[in-house]
């Protein structure tokens, strides 16, 4: 990643353009075309684009792109463009659909609206530029009324679409006061728009990743069918969610013709994917004037349990047709696998034409590839790469069906293997610069960044009507990504860059400490931020009593003050000191070594039990809750950290291994943060357990056979809010780090550790991709072999008798 003075752009002489009013309401879209004609062949047609909130470019009517990534905007990204395989000779029509959000949303974070352009052209008559100016036209789509709610609080589009309003009303636009190398923050305020106090280090950034990669499938099956009967308007439903407003009753059809619809009747049709899916659908129906058609999209569905697709968080569209063939296609992305459309006022027969799905993912370089001659552990790793492919969209994306959001944490555990199975790393060094990019003033991250809710959440923060604020825990799980990061690609700058942000972080920490030395974790000693940590791993109650839910809520929080603290301890030890050395801020790195050791004695006196060799959670409480509670990242991070003795760590995996045994009850987090369980068992050389996890925990799954994906929580139900696509990603990180057991020793794998614990897994082959190259790794009859691209200095085991050499190959005995 270059540096930022080298990141800024000027799109000169290209001006900033909008509506020539006073206002724009949200969710107004904007459309901007401007005719090119073209002398014989076209040898360039390379240029920059940005629109604020979202664009939609065309060429002669051919989708192209859609844009622009999630950002600070501060510091937007501008997409590179190139036309040269859209334009034609003669006459051509560029247009692009801007829609300004207005609303915040889990991608977008608040700024004013504005589109530019800027394109660089050579054909047969010469080089010559075209810009957005004066010269260009734009209208109002009124097809999308504008002033439009939200779909929910952080989705800011709620899409309503009358395709009979066809005509736009073309004019000149205005040309903003904003200067093109300035993002649109620093323009004119809008009502729901900022207003910008200063333009001084706000910039344009060029894209940091290649641009998103969309491909059309046709395998969209029409797998049920039926009428509708409404009780109530339809409205009522889709809009406010009354019950009892309809009844659905299947009829078997296998053409998807509708017929006239009577008052009160509609019809419904599904549509399946052959898996979870992040994209567009798109459908062509030919429908009388009038006729309402809402796009339902979720990622689960048991026809057991009825007909109807329940709208995971308010999921739909609507559109109102034209006469005749219309064509139907949300704006914005959704994860989906199933499509349901609903049918009524329809005054004569609709025939669906053909239903088909573009599908947003990453152009990861690299095309995973993992062969495990075990069936059941093949669909397993095959499930969890879908899920990462769903959820790595520009961002390091937590819960791609519901918020989309950015956050570190739990979710910055994506990429370990998109490095190591990917082999992507740019991906890896831009969430480091834009999750960095919300960092407060004060010191703390903003954990979802670039997304609204934390903004959202302070607000709430300060009236007592929520308990969440930005993530602690999440800052320092960010500190761990920068050190992976550097660590598995021996990237320099990325980390460089944001080392200063990474000093300010630990010693907002260090001023949170109560007089005990520990960090507190209750939501009310904290001010604005919050400790999270995990959702189940603490909250267990068993013998537990208290008075009211907020009491219980209270008592699980307060568990979490040591194993925070222990997070800390081992982040400033394990990963800032590292970084302060690396970076030549010796005299930081003695302060953080004295802090990280300060807290680790902290947490010995209050949490630390003699009599059990272990952390115990609920330690100062537990003759109040008679109960001693454990999490499992608690008894991980005594493992991985080496916060314990040897017996004591093998006390820790025995209970990681097999959960509570009547002392002790072990609180078990939710599937993504399994991965520190997982970790654990491995550095324990339990992998016999892990596998045993994969077999017969992770890879009974309902969602792998059913949608080829992980679901977001252990237990799970189909017709839910539940998500049935997430980001877990511990089956991919037991793979590379546990069975084939590759680990980095110095920075980008100058040296690697290989301690490879196949244990009973069948014949395997798997490449892993450092940054000397792909390394291939085969189990074969009781052998693992590593083939190395180049020469690799390597050592075996990573504890005790070291053994050392370098080669482009290694053959391992599986009990050596």
């Amino acid at each position: 990643m270059r540096d930022q003075k080298t990141t800024e752009l000027d799109l000169s002489p290209a001006h900033w353009l909008w509506l020539p009013g006073q206002r724009t309401l949200p969710n107004t879209l904007v459309v901007f075309r401007r005719a090119l004609e073209v002398h014989g062949t076209v040898r360039q047609a390379a240029g920059l684009i940005f629109a604020d909130s979202r664009y939609l470019l065309k060429v002669n009517g051919q989708r192209v792109q859609w844009g622009p990534a999630p950002a600070d905007p501060r510091w937007p990204e501008v997409d590179p463009v190139d036309l040269a395989p859209f334009l034609k000779p003669g006459l051509n029509e560029i247009t692009v659909e801007v829609l300004w959000f207005g609303h915040g949303d889990g991608t977008y974070v608040p700024s004013n609206p504005g589109f530019i352009f800027k394109l660089d052209l050579e054909d047969q008559k010469g080089r010559w530029e075209l810009v957005s100016d004066s010269d260009w036209r734009m209208a109002v789509d009124r097809s999308l009324r504008p002033g439009g709610h939200a779909q929910f609080a952080l989705r800011a589009l709620q899409e309503k679409r009358d395709l009979r309003i066809k005509n736009l009303e073309w004019m000149e636009p205005a040309i903003l006061d904003i200067p093109p190398d300035k993002p649109t923050i620093c323009g004119p305020t809008y009502p729901g728009g900022p207003q910008c106090l200063s333009t001084s280090g706000k910039f344009l950034r060029p894209r940091l990743i290649p641009l998103m990669r969309e491909e059309l499938t046709e395998d969209c099956k029409l797998t049920a069918s039926g009428r509708v009967v409404w009780k109530r308007s339809p409205g009522d439903w889709f809009d406010f969610r009354i019950k009892d407003a309809l009844t659905c009753i299947p009829e078997e059809t296998n053409d998807p013709i509708v017929e006239a619809a009577t008052e009160g009747n509609g019809a419904y049709l599904t549509f399946t994917l052959p898996e979870i899916m992040v994209g567009w659908p798109e459908v062509e129906v030919v429908a009388p004037e009038g006729t309402v058609i809402e796009m339902i999209y979720q990622e689960s569905h048991d026809p057991v349990k009825g007909p109807w697709l329940d709208t995971m968080h308010y999921c739909w569209s609507r559109f109102v047709c034209a006469d005749g063939m219309n064509s139907l296609s949300p704006f914005d992305y959704y994860s989906m696998r199933f499509l349901q459309l609903h049918i009524h006022e329809n005054a004569g027969p609709v025939r669906v034409m053909g239903v088909r799905f573009r599908r947003r993912s990453y152009p990861f370089a690299q095309v995973p590839s993992i062969r495990c001659s075990e069936a059941a552990l093949q669909r397993l790793f095959e499930a969890n790469l879908n899920s990462l492919r769903n959820s790595i969209q520009e961002c390091n994306t937590d819960a791609i069906g519901r918020e989309r959001q950015q956050y570190s944490g739990d979710c910055g555990y994506q990429q370990h293997p998109v490095r190591l199975l990917f082999g992507e790393t740019g991906h890896g060094a831009r969430y480091l610069r834009t999750w960095a990019d919300g960092q407060s003033v004060e010191g703390y991250f903003m954990d979802c960044w670039p997304g609204v809710d934390r903004l959202v959440r302070l607000g709430q923060r300060l009236l007592g009507i929520t308990p969440w604020g930005p993530i602690l825990d999440h800052g320092i799980g960010f500190v761990f990504d920068c050190y992976n990061h550097w660590m598995e690609t021996g990237q320099d700058q990325p980390v460089r860059d944001l080392l200063p942000q990474l000093i300010r972080f630990g010693r907002f920490l260090s001023g949170l400490r109560d007089g005990d030395g520990l960090v507190p974790a209750e939501h009310e000693r904290l001010g604005l931020p919050s400790v999270w940590m995990d959702h189940e791993a603490y909250t267990s109650m068993e013998g537990v009593k208290v008075d009211n839910l907020n009491d219980a809520r209270s008592q699980t929080q307060r568990r979490k003050t040591g194993s925070f603290n222990l997070y800390a301890a081992s982040m400033f030890r394990h990963a800032l000191v590292p970084l302060c050395l690396r970076f030549g801020e010796t005299a930081v790195a003695a302060e953080f070594q004295e802090l990280g050791d300060d807290l680790e004695l902290a947490v010995r006196k209050r949490f630390w039990s003699g009599q059990h060799g272990l952390f115990i959670d609920n330690l100062p409480w537990a003759q109040e809750e008679k109960v001693l509670h454990c999490s499992d990242r608690t008894l991980a991070m005594g493992v991985l950290f080496n916060l314990l003795d040897e017996g004591q760590s093998q006390r820790a995996a025995d209970l990681l291994e097999s959960g509570s045994d009547g002392t002790i009850h072990v609180g078990w987090s939710y599937i993504v943060n399994a991965v520190w369980r997982h970790r654990a068992l491995i550095h324990a050389s339990r992998i016999e357990k892990v596998l045993g996890l994969l077999r017969h925990q992770w890879g009974m799954f309902r969602s792998i056979e059913e949608g080829n994906a992980i679901p977001e929580h252990w237990n799970f139900s189909s017709d839910s809010r539940d998500l049935w696509s997430h980001c877990a990603v511990a089956p991919l990180v037991d793979l590379v780090e546990g069975v084939a057991g590759i680990t980095p020793i110095q920075p980008g794998y100058e040296t690697l550790c290989l301690r490879p614990q196949p244990g009973d897994i069948a014949n395997t082959q798997l490449v892993v991709h450092i940054p000397q190259g792909p390394v291939h790794v085969s189990i074969d009859q009781g052998e693992i072999h590593y083939a190395f691209s180049s020469v690799v200095r390597w050592q075996l085991n990573d504890k005790g008798n070291q053994s050392e050499g370098n080669g482009r190959s290694l053959s391992i005995k599986r009990d050596t």
